[in-house]
């Protein structure tokens, strides 16, 4: 069983010391002046602070734009290949050898995948979708 340690409440009531006298002790030091937290001091106006915690942060948007081309060749190259390796097997194009689609297909589905998924963020991202930025596209 674990027993709860507690300290004694203190009869001498003098000792007790306010936390917000604590509190201004702290804040005023060793030098007895309360220090600039970046608010107004007395004889500052308005226009002579700057605090640079809530000035608004300015940043370049970086278009990845090696890894959109690159996203656009596999997409194009995915759909050209599936549609070949497809129309093979099914015997859409008739060719003495049907069994090449196997290949033409599963590399099309590989170049497919991660090029249609980079280019719907990025179409996302032009189109002004707020749930997508450029960070969610991978640098090269």
């Amino acid at each position: 069983m674990h027993q709860r340690i507690s300290t004694p409440p203190t009869e001498d009531a003098e000792e007790m010391v306010p936390l917000r006298a604590v509190s201004d002790e702290i804040l005023q030091g060793s030098h007895g002046s309360t220090p600039d937290m970046g608010g107004f001091v007395d004889g500052d106006n308005e226009e002579d602070v700057h605090d640079d915690r809530f000035a608004p942060v300015h940043y370049q948007l970086r278009v990845p734009w090696k890894a959109i081309g690159l996203a656009l060749f596999l997409f194009t190259t995915g759909t050209v290949l599936l549609f070949f390796g497809i129309s093979f097997l099914t015997g859409l194009i008739k060719t003495q050898y049907w069994d090449r689609g196997y290949p033409m297909t599963v590399l099309g589905a590989i170049c497919f995948l991660p090029g249609s998924y980079v280019t719907w963020i990025a179409y996302r991202v032009w189109k002004g979708d707020p749930n997508y930025s450029y960070d969610d596209i991978p640098d090269l």
